[in-house]
């Protein structure tokens, strides 16, 4: 995706389509690129903080511009699901906190005030050498445990961690019970309770059945991201 055509850009994106024959390509990191925005995009485009490519290019090699807890400089940077993404200094006027949450057809840029919290999904693991597990998650992060610790996590769970160390703050399991988003599909962006979970035979592997507000939906298990118990750990 080096370059990229205006008209061929997701369509969630909210830019104009007819300024400019080309804009921002995301650069490949740890988002799919359909699930993603560059940051220069969400800075001039979303938050309307620059007029133009190079203004927004200036913000953000300022080194003020953070995607979980990390600098950024790089005005192509990838942010996704459950990104929580900082602008300025914390205490500071003009500071933003936002988290990347879904919405029906793409994203939403939630302003939130607790940014020193985030949420990752746990989609598969892995034996690493000296009898490590290494967790990997869906924003790219990874995290080596103990083989004995690995086996209370399974995927599709999610943990509650510090944006800053990744020190685990709550195991969040996919059960019923739990809080989730679906987060593709035509619900997309709706949060219900997991009613149970089938395992199939079928191409679909694991199904999870969600109860929202007016219905009971069956979706497949990497549709859904858990959000919390009683309700939701983190603002969404």
């Amino acid at each position: 995706m080096a370059i990229l055509k205006r008209l061929a850009a997701p369509r969630w994106w909210k830019i104009p389509r007819k300024l400019g024959k080309f804009v921002v390509s995301p650069r490949p990191g740890p988002h799919p690129k359909e699930e993603c925005v560059p940051l220069a995009v969400l800075i001039r485009d979303y938050l309307k903080l620059a007029e133009n490519l190079k203004e927004a290019k200036r913000i953000i090699k300022s080194g003020f511009v953070k995607v979980n807890g990390k600098v950024r400089n790089d005005h192509k940077f990838p942010v996704g699901l459950m990104d929580v993404v900082e602008l300025g200094e914390k205490g500071k006027e003009g500071y933003l906190a936002l988290r990347v949450i879904p919405s029906k057809g793409g994203f939403d840029f939630k302003q939130i005030s607790d940014p020193e919290r985030r949420l990752m999904r746990l989609d598969n693991k892995h034996f690493v050498r000296g009898g490590k597990v290494q967790l990997n998650f869906h924003d790219g992060e990874n995290m080596l445990v103990d083989k004995e610790e690995a086996k209370k996590f399974s995927t599709g769970d999610v943990l509650l961690v510090e944006t800053y160390g990744k020190k685990i703050l709550k195991h969040l399991k996919l059960e019923p019970g739990a809080k989730a988003f679906v987060i593709k599909g035509e619900n997309r962006g709706r949060i219900g309770e997991v009613i149970r979970i089938e395992k199939t035979r079928s191409m679909l592997g694991t199904l999870v059945v969600v109860k929202l507000e007016e219905k009971e939906i069956r979706v497949p298990k990497d549709f859904v991201f858990v959000v919390g118990r009683e309700r939701p750990e983190v603002e969404v």
